[in-house]
């Protein structure tokens, strides 16, 4: 054994080296920016798989003083003088606008005053419902973020002590008790952590942390969906000088938001954000938004019942945190993004392997859905390829639209992105996140955006190499048969022949 030690030393000596290095990085990497290199493992075992995959797999700190900020002026009785003053049709639209705008977290009661008066006003001039509805549902949304506040700063010592359990009522924007005593119970420090009273200053959401450091959560989250595009359509928006371009695909509800270590981890991968309010003169309108394509289909970590339903989605929990954040959502024909997500998954080995993995999936889908819900079926992680259940977009829409109203919900085609003028596009998008417009001239010169040249090879480089048009006429077919009768709901259900992808 001896001889042993003495002649394999400098092999020794490498290894204690390697060591070394390693826990010194670990060290630097904790101190300075918050990660520990030894944790990129999952906090725990993933929960149960949905029904259809399962078939064939036989110290207390201290109290927060700043909340005070939180709460703003009242409400200028003149503005609801002057509103009620109008007699126009467009000047009431722009003044119930305007009013929204200048609303801060106050008096509910008085605000909802100010609401009756406007819709009664809108009857009197027997307004259009477009007008109507636009006016009642942006003051809505307003009173509803308000409400929220105000419940935060009531609640908030009981929400920032981690000594004792976190019991709350439901906060006024979450109507099922049941759903958010299950949240409550499986993921309390979410919402200990991420449940703090918002600074009004800021268009973007932050608040401070009980040591007073600066944190912000997404203005925006762009929820996929995967291989539709997001990633383009992310570095495309991020070009506008009032978003903070930050580090795409973070997944944190879907991967992360468990462990305190975990949650910390998320905030520190915003930090340039934060960076970015110190540096910028106009950094009270400054935004930035999260695109995680996961958000959209992965509910694999959320727990099931004993009859394999979800207690919830990850949709209820980032709904319960940010009620007024807004929410993009690309989508493409579902078989191509099929496709496209088989190829990319590296399962591919002929056109005849593909077609017999398409009868298999849509198979065992198809039996998943005479016993259980769209819910249950579609979502959560699979060893099944192609993953045709991310496709069944109805299923995931539903669930998103049940909790966002409309408006706060920009959903767009893939094709109408790529075969449109994308400038024009992109002032639609900002109009909807309610940021400056940039004309033709002022706009990035996305051409030369090094990134966007990144994807476009990475793009090119991709379709080469797996033949992406390899792919036999009748697997085509079968797989327009499968979701035939699934885009036909999510056409009607959203109002939109457009998701029939007859064009």
């Amino acid at each position: 054994m001896a001889f042993l030690f003495f002649k394999y030393r400098r092999r020794r000596r490498l290894v204690v080296l390697v060591v070394c290095s390693l826990v010194i990085a670990n060290y630097i990497a904790l101190k300075l920016y918050g990660y520990d290199l030894t944790s990129f493992k999952q906090d725990e075992k993933r929960f149960d798989q949905s029904p259809w995959q399962q078939q064939d797999a036989g110290l207390p700190r201290a109290q927060n003083t700043r909340h005070e900020n939180i709460v703003g002026l009242l409400q200028n009785q003149s503005d609801l003088e002057h509103v009620e003053s109008h007699r126009t049709e467009a000047e009431l639209d722009w003044d119930v606008g305007a009013l929204s705008k200048n609303m801060t977290t106050v008096s509910i009661q008085q605000n909802m005053t100010s609401l009756l008066n406007i819709n009664f006003r809108a009857d009197n001039l027997k307004l259009g419902n477009g007008i109507k509805d636009h006016a009642v549902k942006s003051l809505e949304l307003k009173f509803v973020l308000q409400q929220f506040e105000a419940w935060k700063i009531e609640h908030f010592n009981v929400i920032s002590n981690r000594e004792v359990p976190l019991k709350l009522p439901p906060p006024p924007h979450v109507n099922n008790s049941s759903i958010w005593d299950k949240m409550l119970t499986i993921f309390p420090l979410v919402f200990r952590r991420l449940m703090r009273p918002f600074l009004t200053d800021y268009k973007n959401p932050c608040f401070r942390e009980d040591d007073g450091s600066l944190r912000c959560l997404p203005y925006f989250i762009e929820i996929g969906a995967a291989k539709c595009g997001s990633t383009d359509l992310y570095y495309h928006i991020t070009r506008h000088p009032q978003i903070v371009q930050l580090y795409k695909e973070p997944h944190f509800w879907t991967h992360m938001a468990k462990s305190d270590k975990s949650i910390t981890k998320y905030l520190n991968t915003l930090r340039k954000f934060n960076k970015a309010l110190v540096t910028q003169r106009d950094n009270k309108s400054l935004i930035f938004g999260d695109a995680s394509p996961s958000y959209f289909w992965d509910n694999n970590r959320i727990p099931r019942n004993k009859n394999r339903q979800l207690l919830f989605v990850w949709a209820d929990v980032v709904h319960a945190v940010m009620p007024g954040a807004k929410i993009i959502l690309i989508l493409r024909n579902p078989i191509d993004r099929t496709i496209s997500d088989y190829f990319y998954s590296g399962r591919h080995q002929s056109p005849a392997d593909l077609h017999k993995n398409v009868q298999v999936a849509t198979k065992l889908f198809n039996a998943c859905l005479k016993q259980h819900s769209y819910r249950d079926c579609a979502t959560g992680t699979t060893k099944y390829y192609p993953r045709l259940h991310i496709s069944v977009y109805i299923a995931h829409v539903r669930e998103w639209l049940r909790l966002y109203p409309r408006e706060q919900v920009l959903i767009i085609r893939t094709e109408d992105w790529h075969d449109h003028a994308k400038n024009d596009m992109l002032q639609q998008i900002y109009k909807f996140l309610e940021i400056d417009g940039l004309s033709e001239a002022e706009l990035p010169d996305l051409k030369e955006d090094s990134v966007l040249k990144e994807i476009e090879s990475k793009k090119a480089t991709e379709k080469k190499s797996k033949n992406l048009g390899n792919v036999l006429p009748e697997t085509r077919a079968y797989l327009k048969g499968f979701f035939e009768p699934h885009n036909r709901e999510l056409a009607d259900y959203l109002g939109d022949e457009g998701f029939l992808w007859k064009d």
